[in-house]
């Protein structure tokens, strides 16, 4: 079961939730079912070293230019 990120076209709220193919998510603030599934990008996990994979070239485009988002 896929966590995905929504943001709520009701109240603005954003959040995420755990769900299943056949649920059909509801805004935990507002109960409305009128959702936009946002983009998220991953979260980098530590390489076999223990280092940030976030490093100079690492896990994203902008990372090799210095701009990683994660640091």
């Amino acid at each position: 079961m896929p966590i995905y990120d929504y943001r709520c076209n009701d109240c603005e709220q954003v959040f995420d939730l755990l769900v299943r193919t056949s649920d059909v998510p509801v805004c935990p603030a507002c109960g409305s079912s009128q959702l936009h599934k946002l983009l998220s990008v991953p979260a980098p996990t530590p390489n076999a070293s223990g280092a940030d994979s976030c490093a100079p070239g690492g896990c994203m485009p902008s990372c090799a230019s210095g701009a990683c988002p994660f640091e």
